[in-house]
């Protein structure tokens, strides 16, 4: 994607504009419909690569046919090589999304669902530099910010690194996920100024699911029906699909159209409390170590300096 700044225009999009009234309570809908993610995610034990799959290819089946309606109505007012342009960015959004799902399950099994939902959260900062790379103005104040959420950074690594090497490698895998949500969100944002979030959200799990497949085969994860708790694993399937999938990055996909993908990656910070509630609830996943707290108490203070009011 190396091209992509001289073939898509910079928005005019404000990179710390408040969203609007609508779009807050969608944004609010799809950051508790992710938040509901880790926790699902720290009960199950279905390998992470076919949660991913199945999960992309049940929502992108679900957004089918609105997206085909949708392909219709485009493909009559948009000239062919700017809608399969869209078409391949919205598709290379899914492999993002397919790395981001790989990176952050994993997570989720590795190390405790507060640690891995903050570490994820750093997605605002990896947002906000794409932002300034490609010309957009980030204030002092959120240049700030990424120093104290590096700083927050450093503190959870740190007390994991003395926990184990197992919960060291989900932070790392958490990180990851951030990098490549934001990306996933840049790349959406503009694809949205050409597609509906019925074509991109279809174009784009299918791509994802089909990620997660070659992923699955490359880590020989190839068991696609049968597993130990079959029932509980595709109940926990079905409340991805409903909370984080369709509520979630759909509703997020939804407000991209209209708000800057920096926006959209700092309000998503909240679904780090939603998950951590939810998780300490059910008693899912690992237990956060106390020292963990101040890490990312600093992390979640300092991504939201990010992104700040013009």
């Amino acid at each position: 994607m190396s091209d992509q700044p001289a073939t898509h225009p910079i928005s005019p999009r404000s990179h710390t504009a408040r969203p609007s009234f609508t779009n807050f309570l969608r944004l609010a809908v799809g950051v508790l419909g992710v938040g509901t993610s880790g926790p699902l995610l720290a009960s199950g034990s279905m390998p992470v690569a076919m949660v991913a799959m199945w999960r992309n290819l049940i929502g992108a089946l679900v957004t089918l046919p609105f997206a085909w309606r949708s392909f219709a109505r485009v493909r009559t007012t948009l000239a062919p090589a700017l809608l399969y342009r869209a078409l391949r960015s919205s598709a290379f959004s899914g492999v993002l999304l397919g790395l981001h799902f790989l990176g952050y399950f994993s997570a989720m099994r590795l190390t405790s669902v507060a640690a891995g939902t903050a570490l994820a959260a750093t997605q605002p900062i990896f947002a906000a530099l794409w932002a300034r790379i490609t010309g957009h103005h980030i204030p002092f104040r959120s240049w700030l910010g990424m120093v104290a959420a590096l700083s927050g950074v450093v503190i959870i690594s740190n007390v994991d690194a003395h926990l184990s090497w197992r919960t060291f490698e989900g932070d790392l895998a958490a990180l990851g996920s951030g990098a490549a949500a934001a990306a996933y969100v840049v790349i959406s944002s503009k694809v949205r100024e050409s597609l509906d979030t019925s074509l991109h959200t279809f174009t784009c799990y299918i791509s994802c699911a089909l990620t997660s497949f070659f992923i699955a085969i490359g880590l020989n994860q190839l068991n696609f029906f049968s597993f130990e708790n079959p029932v509980k694993e595709w109940l926990i399937l079905g409340g991805l699909v409903l909370g984080a999938q369709i509520l979630g990055h759909t509703m997020l996909n939804k407000v991209v159209e209209h708000e800057s993908p920096t926006i959209v990656s700092m309000v998503v910070l909240f679904e780090v409390p939603v998950a951590s509630i939810l998780a300490a609830i059910f008693h899912v996943g690992n237990r956060p170590q106390g020292a963990l707290i101040p890490g990312i108490l600093v992390l979640l203070v300092g991504s939201a300096f990010v992104v700040t009011r013009d």
